[in-house]
């Protein structure tokens, strides 16, 4: 038996046409539906919130003008039909299932599974100082791989984009790698015309010394803007005693322009290294929540703890997660850009759905997460077994007769 048939919980042979009582055996919760043919060859993978009712739709009786498949020009195959056995796994939430489809659909389908998601590797910004020409470039190709430095991540092509210009704007870089081909013989653009590029172009400055203001643009970009933002004040402020109010205003405005990065669309933006979070999910019931660790390329499943949480249980699940973040990074990849790619469309999500994203610190205590994890119970559905109270004994099943005296 293939390991991945191992993935799922159970196992239902069907006879076709499929009726809706042969289903009553798959429940009615989320998880993964997997319908095979006679020969178990995979048909089709589906995620569901409710695995019973998604496989009623999808084994639904065909309508009679059925559409013709606009790629093969043939009809849909009928279901019904050709489907003997249905495999499903359940799942607590959301990124669970979608995670266990990732996985399952690459074992299952190796050449085309990234064709089977719905979602994109994350987007990162990358440069590379000691290149000829360097230049901050986006890039989803791959995740943690070639040379340079990368920061982020984006959730669309668009923010990066954005970010790259303020950048650009922050610290007067040049904007055309074509003008730093030129470098040190070519002429101003307009940019350095209006004093808002340092132009290496010309040799105004040398490549040596425009690398050194890249590695400031790095710094800041993955972080560390404390320095610049002070540094800045302290222009203004003597600029503003100088009585060099021009001067002083356009500081101003580059101080203004510094708070663009801290957008909502930016508050996860870090070194690559530091792609790594503690993913708290719904668990089976409202008893219990799984715990995911995602870093270096991969997500790992390391426990599940019972609410209300136990300290040592908690303790377990960060020493496990100690190891993974001390291991080596995945080997890269389309299977790592899209687990990497299904944990940023996780951390900008704004739903329900989202549970408790936590990044990873070294230092974080059992503690902590408990107290974390409690402030999330309603985002994880997590609810505490109900305290039965005693019964009173005083109290007895028949009334009771006066007394002669009364």
């Amino acid at each position: 038996m293939p390991d991945w048939k191992k993935q799922f919980d159970a196992h239902l042979e069907v006879s076709p046409p499929v009726s809706d009582e042969q289903l009553a055996e798959i429940p009615a919760k989320r998880g993964v539906v997997l319908l095979e043919h006679q020969d178990a060859t995979p048909i089709v993978m589906i995620t569901a919130a409710s695995m019973r009712s998604r496989t009623k739709t999808r084994l639904a009786e065909p309508h009679e003008e059925q559409p013709e498949n606009k790629t093969t020009k043939r009809k849909t195959p009928d279901l019904r039909e050709i489907t003997h056995a249905i495999r499903y796994k359940r799942c607590g939430s959301v990124f669970e299932a979608d995670r266990a489809f990732l996985n399952l659909a690459h074992q299952i389908w190796p050449t085309r599974y990234e064709k089977l998601v719905s979602w994109k590797s994350p987007w990162f910004v990358h440069i590379n100082i000691s290149d000829a020409y360097p230049h901050f470039a986006r890039t989803r190709s791959e995740f943690c791989g070639g040379d340079g430095d990368y920061v982020g991540p984006f959730i669309s092509a668009r923010d990066a984009e954005k970010f790259i210009g303020a950048i650009q704007d922050s610290f007067d870089l040049c904007r055309s790698i074509g003008c730093l081909r030129n470098a040190p013989n070519g002429q101003k653009c307009a940019y350095a015309e209006m004093g808002r590029c340092v132009s290496p172009s010309d040799g105004t400055i040398s490549m040596d010394a425009y690398r050194k203001i890249l590695a400031k643009a790095l710094a800041f970009a993955a972080g560390s803007r404390d320095e610049l933002q002070q540094s800045l004040r302290e222009q203004m402020k003597t600029a503003a005693d100088a009585q060099e109010f021009e001067r002083a205003g356009a500081i101003k405005h580059r101080i203004e322009r510094l708070e663009f990065f801290n957008g909502p669309q930016f508050r996860y933006v870090a070194p690559v290294e530091d792609f790594r979070f503690i993913l708290v999910q719904k668990g089976l019931t409202t008893r219990e929540c799984k715990v995911f660790f995602a870093g270096g390329g991969a997500i790992n499943e390391v426990g599940t703890l019972v609410y209300p949480t136990d300290i040592k249980q908690v303790r377990g699940v960060l020493v496990k997660i100690e190891k993974l973040a001390a291991g080596e990074s995945a080997a890269g990849g389309a299977i790592e850009n899209l687990q990497m790619g299904l944990v940023a469309r996780l951390l900008f999500n704004e739903t329900a759905h989202r549970g408790l994203v936590i990044r990873w610190n070294p230092d974080i205590t059992p503690q902590q997460l408990a107290e974390q994890i409690e402030e999330a119970t309603d985002d994880l559905a997590l609810r505490a077994p109900a305290v039965r109270k005693p019964k009173d004994k005083s109290v007895s099943g028949k009334a009771e007769t006066p007394s002669q005296s009364e």
